[in-house]
C-alpha cells in the first residue's frame, strides 16, 4: 500500500502562517469608538480662488483684478459707465475699464467672499418680489442704434442687448492683471524716503536728481508715493510724485 509520508513540521508552519494572517486582519479591521479624531489627510488646503486686496478682488485664475463692491457704481448708463471706469481708482490703481461679456461670465455669480453686494436673484425674471439686476458689458450691439449688452445677474445669467442711454444698472469694473513687483529691501527703503524728501529741496539740481532716482527704484517705490502725495503741500512736489505714480499706472 502506498502512503503519504507524515511531515508535521510543514503542517504546523501552515497553521501558524493562516492564524497570523488572520489575527492581523482583525486587528487592522478593528476600530477604537471612543477614537473621535479626525482622519488626518497629507493633501495640502487648496488655495482660494479670488484674493481679498482691500478695495479689489484678484482673480488667480485669470490675473484679473475686479472691483470688490458690486453696487459702488450706483446704477449709471451704459455711456456713463464707462466714464465711471476711466475715472475710478481702487488701492492706488487706476486705468480700470468695463469688462466684456465673457469675463463677467468668468465670475457669475460671484456670491461668495470676498465680493460684496453683488446683487445676484437665484430666481428667473421675473418671478417674486426680489430685485432683477444687470450689470454694463463694454459691447454695443452694432445692429441697433444706442444700443449696447449688460449681463443679467440672475438666474443663470446670460448676456442681452438694451438701449445704451435709456437703461440704468451697476457697473462692476475689472483691471487687467498687473506684473509683479519685487518689494525693496531696508536699505532701498531708507534711501527711497530720503529721495521723497529731496523733492522738496532749494536746489532744482537735487530736486531733478532725486525724481530721477525715485524712477530707477521702479514701482515698489509707489506706495510710499503715495503715502507722501497725501501729505505734500508744495505744488512742485505735488506734481512730481503725480508724475512718478502715473507712469507706473500707464504701464
Amino acid at each position: 500500500m502506498f502512503r503519504i509520508p507524515y511531515r508535521p513540521l510543514a503542517g504546523l508552519i501552515t497553521l501558524m502562517a493562516v492564524l497570523g494572517a488572520a489575527h492581523y486582519a482583525q486587528t487592522q479591521d478593528a476600530k477604537d469608538p471612543t477614537d473621535t479624531k479626525p482622519a488626518v489627510s497629507d493633501e495640502k488646503p487648496a488655495k482660494p480662488r479670488f484674493v481679498d486686496h482691500g478695495d479689489y478682488v484678484e482673480d488667480t485664475r485669470t490675473r484679473l483684478l475686479w472691483q470688490k463692491d458690486g453696487a459702488a457704481s450706483g446704477k449709471l448708463n451704459f455711456y456713463d459707465a464707462a466714464t465711471y471706469a476711466k475715472e475710478l481708482k481702487l488701492g492706488g490703481l487706476t486705468r480700470w475699464r468695463v469688462p466684456s461679456a465673457k469675463e463677467l461670465a468668468g465670475i457669475f455669480p460671484a456670491t461668495d467672499k470676498p465680493f460684496t453686494n453683488t446683487k445676484y436673484n437665484k430666481e428667473p425674471c421675473c418671478a417674486g418680489p426680489g430685485e432683477f439686476n444687470s450689470y454694463w458689458t463694454n459691447q454695443v450691439d452694432p445692429r441697433l442704434e444706442d444700443y449696447a449688452y449688460v449681463y443679467q445677474w440672475y438666474d443663470k445669467g446670460g448676456a442681452n442687448n438694451c438701449f445704451a442711454s435709456k437703461n440704468f444698472v451697476y457697473v462692476r469694473c475689472v483691471h487687467d492683471p498687473v506684473k509683479p513687483v519685487k518689494p525693496l529691501d531696508e536699505a532701498a527703503i531708507k534711501r527711497a524716503k530720503e529721495l521723497i524728501a529731496q523733492l522738496g529741496d532749494e536746489s532744482f539740481e537735487v530736486r531733478a536728481k532725486a525724481t530721477s532716482e525715485l524712477k530707477d527704484l521702479g514701482a515698489a517705490v509707489a506706495p510710499f508715493l503715495r503715502e507722501a502725495l497725501e501729505k505734500a503741500t508744495d505744488a512742485e512736489v505735488r506734481a512730481r510724485l503725480e508724475s512718478l505714480l502715473r507712469q507706473w499706472d500707464d504701464e
